[in-house]
Formats: structure tokens, sequence, C-alpha cells
């Protein structure tokens, strides 16, 4: 394996020669240097991840309960889509992925512990702040007594569709109103906010030790679910990949700071 150091934390290029590169095409990952040991000792192998699922599922449940998505538009968001998928339909198998452009994996490498550890943390913390601060609550109950009363009403919803049109605002309209009563229940909130500051201990060393790293691999067609090409930018593995399969390990600065790539110089196929 090649090992590369960059020491600018603007600089976008890829430290690997062009002469290497253009051998093969390769597939970036941008990670965190904790998890280098495991990542080249074992390799790259779906579902192999460095948090639980069932501690994102519980952090998704507590926002549920007060229909609330957080503060900045991260963390909640994030995890209850990218990371569990569709119907939960990541919770039992969480591709791995990688992308044929450098800029990205590096760019991806700048969150800390990873995406998911990253919008973890921020969705546990702004779950905090919604605990501690009477205005985000009440912001967010004014929110929820509107959708009760904005046109059309669930209400009305509820007395003029038939079957389970009618089943489905029944039960959101319940829904809202559980989630009023929820947000206005400090003993719920801090028995919620202690299980989710558990989870927060779990992964906050991580976070706060981060140091950027991307490996690169050679970019197989049979190892991937989807065919790479050169501006590939999210491709996910089918299959471990051996850590004997690592070419290089690019390490980074910790104040590396994400950069908008330059646009694809390669037409897509």
């Amino acid at each position: 394996m090649l090992n590369y150091e960059v020491t600018d934390p603007q600089d976008i290029q890829n430290p690997i020669p062009k002469d290497k590169r253009s051998e093969q095409l390769l597939a970036y990952h941008g990670t965190s240097l904790s998890y280098a040991e495991d990542i080249e000792k074992e390799g790259f192998a779906p579902n192999q991840l460095p948090y639980s699922m069932e501690d994102i599922d519980t952090v998704n449940r507590a926002y549920k309960r007060l229909k609330w998505s957080g503060i900045s538009g991260s963390g909640y968001p994030t995890i209850s889509t990218f990371t569990i998928g569709q119907n939960k339909s990541r919770k039992e198998f969480k591709p791995i992925s990688f992308a044929c452009r450098y800029e990205y994996a590096r760019n991806y490498a700048t969150n800390p512990g990873g995406e998911t550890i990253k919008n973890l943390i921020i969705a546990i913390e702004e779950f905090e702040q919604f605990k501690d601060n009477e205005n985000l609550r009440n912001k967010n109950i004014t929110d929820l007594q509107k959708k009760l009363r904005s046109p059309p009403t669930l209400e009305m919803l509820r007395k003029t569709q038939p079957g389970a049109a009618k089943e489905q605002a029944i039960k959101e309209e319940k829904a809202i109103k559980r989630a009023i009563e929820n947000c206005q229940n400090q003993k719920l909130l801090k028995n919620m906010w202690n299980e989710l500051s558990k989870i927060r201990e779990k992964y906050i060393q991580v976070f706060e030790q981060h140091k950027p790293v991307v490996y690169a691999i050679p970019a197989r067609p049979e190892w991937f679910k989807s065919e790479p090409y050169p501006n590939a930018i999210d491709i996910s593995i089918n299959r471990a990949i051996d850590a004997e399969h690592l070419f290089a390990r690019i390490e980074f600065p910790n104040d590396l700071e994400w950069v908008f790539p330059p646009p694809p110089t390669i037409k897509n196929p």
C-alpha cells in the first residue's frame, strides 16, 4: 500500500501521481484514522460499521415522538434517511460507499468520525437544546398545532375521506396530539435525554479525536453494485474487499477544509 500525506488543509489535488492513477481506475473512501487499524487488517466489508444501527434507531425514535426535525438541517434528517434508509431498508445491511473522484472522498473525510457519527452527535446535542430551551419546544408545538388547523385539516380528512385514507388521517391526528403532549412532558424529555446521552458517550471520543484519511482501492467492476466510471461519486461495494487490495492511504491535517470540487473533465457514460 502506498502512503501519502497532504499538509495543506485547502489542497484538493490528488497526491497520487498521475502515472500510478493511469494504470487503473481507483475508488476512494474518506473516513477517520480511528478506523485505520481495522481497515488495514480486515479491509472493507459491507455492513462492517463503526456504530450500532440500534443506537441510530433510538435517536430517530426520540425525534419521531416529538415530530421535530432538529435545528441545523443536519443531524436527525441525515441519520433518519441516508443512514437508516427508506423504511429502515439499511438497518440490517448498510453499504460502504466509494467515489471514483478523489475530491469527493477527500471532502467526506472532513466529517468527524465519518458522516453518520458526525450527524448522530449533532442530533443528540440538538435534542439536548430542545430539552433545555422552552422557545424551541414552544415553536415546535405551534408548528404542530398549525398542522391540525391547516386546510385541508386532519379533522376534515377524517370526516370526508373513505377507508384507508380516513384511517391514516385519524392516525396522524393522534400522533400530532401525542407529540404535542410529549413536548410538554419534562419527565419524558429528561428520560429520553438520559438514554441519548449514554449513546453520545460511546462515540464522542472518535468524534473529537478525528483525523481525516482517504483509502484508495482498484475500482474493479465485479466489486461494486454498479459499474464504476471516472466521475462516479457514490458507488457501493457488493462484497468484502481484503486489506491486501488497499492501493493507497492518504492522511490529512486535522483542520482539513471542505472544498467545493471542480467540475468533471471526463464525460459520464
